[in-house]
């Protein structure tokens, strides 16, 4: 719902002190960074959750002079970004126009579009291309079809996206999530990163515009958290902006943005409406207007306009919640909608499954892709900043395990095209013993007997590059070897105790370099005090630069996230809150059957549903029958399994006699790759069932 943009500049350079103290005591730019116009409400398409649409009562727009005088004053004022959206703005038969005045006045602007240039509009934009443009894909071809209303969308819009590369413009796939194209987030996601563009951005539903009258589009609770476990897993691999309408995401914003959510309607941009009305973001609700263009001067409008946001007072729900110092209310169209996700993010038993491993393998982050990947890494330090570290975490061993991954998995849907997500394997090495694993493994080297690689893991973990790519490369050395090798009943007693004792070593390892990068990487503005390093967060969605003045890092990063705060304690322990292999965590209900834990070598006894994790071991009871207990992956997939008595067993064990008893029913409803079970059906059918290893923690 809401639009992609781009911070440009026009002319006027916008800085200095006086600039910084207004915004700071103030609460809004003397210049909005952003003035987006909608051109018109009119669009070739049908979508089912249009905001701009023209069911409504008859809006006259703008005309060409009124427009053209708008591009004036916007480049007048010398406001940051210029965005042309819609509706469909290449339906404007005056855009032509538009372009042509902007590119008199030497202004830049950026594009929201769904459709491909063509006619005079398509040499317009050849004379004078957009700094940004932004594509609707709402997924596969038959999924976007269907939702655009049209067969033949979905090559147009991957036409238009090569179109605007083809101009050297950057490009971002824009995505709204539907219910109709959840199921298919891993596969639109194949399509984004083969599509070229240089960026996918995701938005969420509001009920304005067609959408308020279809209430069968808006995913659920439930589907929400997938979609953060999603993001999360995928932020690593390819740059994704997530929805600001979601609005601040406590423990998981670290994992899900490069830092805290700022909403800027009416504070740091607005939307002028077809009909010249000036609202703080998008909606057509012209309830919220600070006045017509066609009446007033936009800078008028702008120094007078939206007071009650601008005050920053609680108001609702916000009012009474202790997370408001944080979340500042998080995004306007929620609040105006009466929305809050709290309950999403918060909730401990849908969530804390899958933010685990985001930090293990997902805090490569942005830096493991390369420039080409993420675009402009342009973030020149003050004199008083650190030396961005970043690149310490990300490259070495644990870029090259990644550069690995992303070249190994197959582009059939659900992997992406390697060249993309980081970069090449060095071809000197380290004498390392994690480089020489790594390269065993991937040469096919390792040994297969099950004793033989847990002394290989061992001989690992004494790597002086601390990788939690490595850590998780280990794990499934070990698990591959479980899932297909001899049972747990037929292994000898000495490959019982080298797998016991190499997956406490692997625990003790993996935790302690979790915990280095957490502190590195989650924490990237405390680190650096008040004066700090620009982060992409403090960037438009095209990730370029902003005006120097705007130091929302010093504003957040103290005030949001601040050593000594009330909220302070959102980072604290947020390794311990989230150990190793969340996503993966099975529950174990023992009922009257005694089941142990097994830690630091004793069996511990466990409460009557207790969590079992990748790296854990149990024990079941000693007796004349198998223990019978109810293992449980998310909220509804459980399943009574028989485990073998007097046994230890892995976490892949459990997995393995799981699917042992009940592979066929659990096949028939549909295993996708977020569930653990998937991994031996995967491994049955020769499947990429390693892509746990990124789609699943």
């Amino acid at each position: 719902m809401g639009s992609f943009t781009a911070t440009t500049r026009h002319g006027r350079e916008v800085g200095g002190a006086d600039d910084a103290r207004h915004f700071e005591e103030r609460g809004w730019t003397r210049v909005p960074l952003l003035v987006q116009w909608m051109a018109t409400a009119r669009c070739p398409l049908r979508c089912p959750h249009c905001l701009a649409h023209e069911d409504g009562p008859a809006r006259v727009e703008l005309s060409t002079a009124e427009a053209l005088d708008l591009v004036d004053q916007v480049v007048d004022l010398g406001v940051g970004e210029f965005l042309i959206t819609g509706g469909e703005p290449l339906v404007r038969e005056d855009l032509p126009v538009v372009l042509d005045r902007l590119r008199g006045r030497a202004a830049s602007w950026s594009l929201n579009t769904a459709v491909l240039p063509t006619g005079e509009a398509k040499r317009a934009i050849e004379r004078h291309p957009p700094v940004f443009a932004a594509v609707s894909l709402d997924g596969p071809r038959e999924v976007h079809d269907a939702f655009r209303g049209r067969s033949g969308a979905f090559d147009e819009a991957l036409a238009s996206l090569a179109f605007f590369r083809s101009l050297g413009v950057r490009t971002a796939a824009g995505t709204t999530i539907t219910r109709a194209n959840l199921p298919s987030l891993e596969e639109t996601a194949a399509v984004v990163a083969r599509s070229g563009a240089s960026s996918w951005g995701i938005h969420l539903l509001f009920p304005e515009g067609r959408a308020a009258k279809r209430p069968d589009l808006f995913p659920n609770r439930r589907q929400l958290a997938r979609l953060m476990r999603f993001v999360a897993r995928l932020r690593p691999h390819f740059p994704v902006t997530f929805a600001d309408e979601f609005g601040w995401c406590g423990d998981w914003e670290p994992l899900l943005r490069d830092g805290p959510l700022a909403c800027g309607a009416g504070r740091l941009q607005c939307v002028v409406l077809p009909d010249g009305e000036v609202v703080p973001c998008t909606t057509q609700d012209r309830t919220t207007s600070a006045g017509n263009v066609r009446q007033r001067p936009l800078a008028e409008l702008w120094r007078d306009g939206f007071a009650e946001l601008r005050a920053r007072r609680p108001r609702g729900r916000c009012g009474s919640c202790g997370y408001f110092p944080a979340c500042g209310g998080g995004c306007w169209l929620q609040r105006r909608n009466d929305e809050c996700f709290r309950d999403v993010w918060e909730a401990p038993r849908p969530l804390a499954r899958a933010a685990g491993l985001a930090v293990t393998l997902g805090l490569v982050g942005a830096a493991a892709l390369g420039d080409e990947a993420t675009g402009d890494r342009d973030e020149p330090a003050t004199e008083e900043a650190e030396p961005d570290r970043s690149g310490e975490v990300a490259g070495g061993l644990e870029g090259a395990i990644v550069a690995w991954y992303g070249r190994a998995l197959p582009d059939h849907g659900r992997g992406l095209p390697g060249e993309v997500r980081a970069p090449r394997v060095p071809a000197d090495p380290p004498d390392d013993p994690g480089w020489r694993f790594f390269e065993r493994y991937r040469d096919g080297e390792l040994p297969a007997g099950l004793a033989e690689r847990a002394a290989a893991v061992h001989e690992a973990l004494g790597t002086a590059e601390h990788s939690p790519a490595l850590g998780n490369l280990l794990w499934r050395t070990l698990v591959e070897v479980v899932l297909d090798g001899p049972s747990a009943e037929e292994r000898s007693l000495a490959e019982r105790q080298a797998v016991r004792d190499v997956l406490g070593e692997l625990r003790t390892a993996v935790e302690a370099w979790r915990r280095e990068v957490a502190e590195r990487q989650l924490d990237p503005y405390l680190a650096r005090g008040r004066t700090m390093l620009r982060y992409r967060f403090e960037m438009s969605k095209a990730l370029i630069r902003p005006p120097v003045w705007v130091d929302l890092a010093r504003d957040t990063a103290v005030e949001r996230w601040g050593r000594g705060g009330p909220h302070a304690e959102a980072l604290e322990g947020w390794v311990d809150r989230h150990p190793f292999g969340e996503a993966l965590a099975l529950t174990i209900a023992a009922g009257e059957d005694k089941v142990w834990r097994v830690e630091d070598g004793a069996c511990v006894e466990t409460e009557p549903e207790w969590t079992l994790g990748p790296l854990d071991l149990l024990f079941a009871r000693q007796g004349p029958e198998a223990a019978k207990v109810t293992v449980g992956w998310g909220e509804d997939e459980r399943r009574e399994v028989e485990l073998p008595a007097g046994m230890m067993l892995t976490w892949a064990d459990v997995v393995r006699l799981a699917f042992e008893q009940h592979g066929e029913a659990l096949a028939e409803a549909g295993l996708r790759p977020g569930n653990p079970l998937f991994l031996p059906l995967a491994r049955e059918r020769r499947a990429a069932a390693w892509l746990a290893d990124f789609w699943l923690f």
